[in-house]
């Protein structure tokens, strides 16, 4: 149990340059290959068929194969499947053969965005939300997409905050997100003022940018 908390336990990295590991080719793999061949970017594809533009043929989640696709040395590591129970077990087997690297994972379910950060990973995103995003984009003619707009409204636990009050836990000035309600006892509470005091069970909806909320699951999930 021990070992598996080290393993699921998200890190500040040190990033470097380096190549890109591209984990799975299907629609989403191969459209992020193509960007970063545009782009000049050296990457590696590694991908459990053998097809045209797989680099690597492999499983993802064999440490074996992900050496020969050099993730040691990545600077960052793209994992792109349709299961995500597969994507959990790549991004810890990823996290412990390059604990440098940037790893970013692609969410299938909305709701295992949070088991994959505590894999490991560093920036996940659900298609759900992308979908959500780009649906947005045509109806506004704003670019919700881009990262400087990308906010976000999710439902969280968090397990670290319990027993303290909002005011003491100071979430903004912290992680940069916002606590808008909580959920208890199926009963969503909006009266969440600075005295506020965080109970087991509890779910917040936390409001923030990707990166705000990212900040918030490592700090208090």
């Amino acid at each position: 149990m021990a070992r598996l908390r080290e393993l699921a336990r998200s890190e500040a990295r040190r990033h470097r340059r380096g190549r890109v590991v591209v984990a799975g080719y299907g629609e989403v793999g191969s459209t992020a290959a193509d960007a970063l061949a545009d782009a000049g970017v050296p990457h590696v594809v590694l991908d459990s068929a053998e097809k045209p533009g797989v680099d690597v043929v492999g499983d993802v989640t064999d440490p074996e194969a992900l050496e020969r696709a050099g993730v040691a040395d990545a600077e960052s590591v793209l994992i792109a499947l349709d299961d995500d129970t597969t994507a959990i077990f790549a991004t810890l087997v990823v996290e412990r053969l390059a604990p440098e690297a940037e790893i970013i994972v692609r969410a299938n379910d909305a709701a295992s965005v949070k088991k994959i950060y505590r894999a490991g990973a560093e920036y996940v995103l659900a298609l759900s939300t992308v979908s959500g995003r780009m649906l947005a984009s045509n109806l506004t003619d704003e670019e919700v997409i881009a990262p400087q707009s990308q906010i976000e409204i999710v439902r969280v636990d968090a397990p670290r905050l319990v027993g303290t009050s909002l005011a003491k836990a100071d979430v903004r000035a912290r992680t940069g997100s916002t606590v808008l309600a909580v959920e208890r006892d199926d009963e969503l509470r909006t009266d969440v003022g600075p005295d506020f005091r965080i109970r087991s069970g509890d779910t917040l909806v936390v409001a923030g940018t990707d990166e705000a909320v990212n900040a918030f699951n490592e700090r208090y999930g």
